[in-house]
């Protein structure tokens, strides 16, 4: 099966933008491919095509002229078309649970995927010149479970009453007022590593580790475990399920295990394509910027090192022009925004975007007490990912900021009183990140100030804050 490697260099390998297998009649899932193109009135999706060729092996050794013409708008520079498997696309359609696909977004996102094995985009899943036998339609198969089944602890049984509200109240424990179903429900919209803390500091929610319906919630299309939401949504017959065991088992998958190795690399590929999608501005929004105030205010600012993560294009390395970069020999777009903190914003909500263990801060939404007002977004909103902060009448006189490569990791809100406990929002540690910075004023906060790009391969990382 051909795919693509760690060293491919090519700047046009006919790859598809899910999977990173090529396009070939090797399988019958990679002959078939639909193409993501750009024309006159738009961006346009193609109706599904099938290929008699390898276009990899055609294009380097072969004569590409006798490829389907899709070929050749595949390859011009600037884009004009992205390739994609038709059974990648149907998983990608299901991924969007429901939500309309906006095209021109889509296609603005896959500019910005990094050439094939670079960490960012296939989240540190290794070298991929794996020759593995992938087939889509394949029904994945846990190992090991019959094993790991001897040996794993048996929650005890629920008493009867458990799910009604609890005989015991707590008043430092809001949560057991709740009903148990209330409960479940409320855990189902965390990550298991949220809840996880959240059980360690609520005895009420402890009890929801026991129940196999918020693990099985674990399995849904965008879960934790979502590269196994067909044994969810498509179980067999008379097949009953350890999902907090089968959730232990898939911790860590080893290469070894090809198929379902294959099967979560493309389900975070296209988890990766979605989340940029929801950041990806086009060009008809209206961004709320208030630039005259950069030159009649006093700013502290902290800002991060640019860094390009486009395929390198070495044919363009003479006679660059003064605003290209070094490394793609492209221009990046960035734009800055400044955004004045009015007397009825009291909270802000914090965009963060995961990368492995790592986080960056995209964005805030600033809340507006007057419910006639709009609330104002500064940068890039996840939609999904976002930490609320509520001012609770105090003033916001600062941040403290964790900076690193690329952008910035994670803030820390100072208020005015000191009252109002506060921790980091984002993680304040990993590769490259630099130490804390104060940004704090005497008074309160009247404007924040951010530059953003959106050529990045984590678009809508903040750059500077002021």
């Amino acid at each position: 099966m051909s795919l693509l490697t760690e060293n491919s260099d090519s700047d046009y390998s006919s790859h598809c933008v899910s999977c990173a297998a090529t396009i070939c009649p090797e399988a019958p899932w990679m002959a078939r491919y639909r193409v993501l193109y750009r024309t006159r009135s738009g961006i346009q999706l193609s109706g599904v095509n099938k290929t008699k060729f390898d276009w990899v092996v055609e294009e380097a050794f072969g004569d590409p002229n006798k490829l389907e013409s899709w070929y050749f708008m595949h390859i011009e520079k600037p884009h004009k078309a992205f390739l994609v498997h038709e059974s990648c696309w149907s998983l990608l359609v299901q991924q969007f649970e429901g939500e309309d696909i906006d095209l021109n977004r889509l296609f603005e996102v896959c500019k910005e995927i990094p050439p094939p094995g670079r960490r960012d985009y296939w989240n540190n899943c290794g070298d991929l010149g794996l020759r593995h036998h992938f087939r889509p339609a394949k029904r994945p198969i846990i190992k090991g479970l019959q094993d790991a089944a001897r040996q794993f602890p048996k929650m005890p049984k629920r008493r009867k009453h458990s799910g009604s509200k609890s005989r015991v109240v707590h008043d430092s424990d809001c949560f057991s007022i709740l009903p148990l179903e209330i409960r479940v429900q409320i855990a189902t919209y965390l990550r298991t590593a949220d809840f996880l803390r959240l059980r360690q500091s609520s005895r009420a929610m402890a009890v929801v580790f026991g129940i196999e319906s918020f693990w099985k919630s674990r399995f849904s299309q965008n879960g934790d475990r979502g590269f196994l939401n067909c044994l969810a949504e498509n179980p067999r017959k008379r097949e009953s399920k350890n999902w907090r065991l089968i959730y232990r088992c898939t911790a860590r998958i080893d290469r070894c295990d090809e198929h379902l190795w294959a099967t979560r690399r493309r389900w975070r590929n296209n988890r990766w394509l979605i989340e940029r999608c929801s950041m990806i501005r086009t060009s008809d929004e209206h961004i709320v910027s208030n630039q005259g105030l950069l030159n009649e205010l006093c700013w502290k600012e902290v800002s991060t090192e640019f860094r390009c993560d486009r395929d390198s294009r070495p044919e363009n390395r003479h006679g660059g022009k003064e605003n290209e970069c070094r490394i793609c020999w492209a221009e990046h777009k960035l734009f800055s925004q400044v955004v004045l903190l009015e007397s009825s914003i009291n909270g802000l909500a914090v965009s963060i975007q995961r990368e492995g263990a790592e986080t960056y801060i995209t964005g805030f939404d600033l809340l507006n007490a007057d419910p006639e007002r709009p609330n104002v977004l500064l940068g890039y909103r996840l939609p999904g990912g976002s930490v609320t902060l509520n001012f609770y009448g105090e003033q916001l006189i600062g941040f403290t900021v964790i900076e690193g490569q690329g952008g910035i990791h994670a803030i820390r809100p100072i208020f005015n009183e000191n009252t109002i406990p506060t921790s980091w929002i984002g993680i304040p540690e990993g590769f490259g990140i630099c130490k804390p910075t104060e940004l704090v004023l005497e008074r309160n906060i009247k404007a924040i100030s951010g530059k953003f790009d959106v050529s990045h391969s984590y678009p809508g990382k903040m750059c500077s804050i002021r």
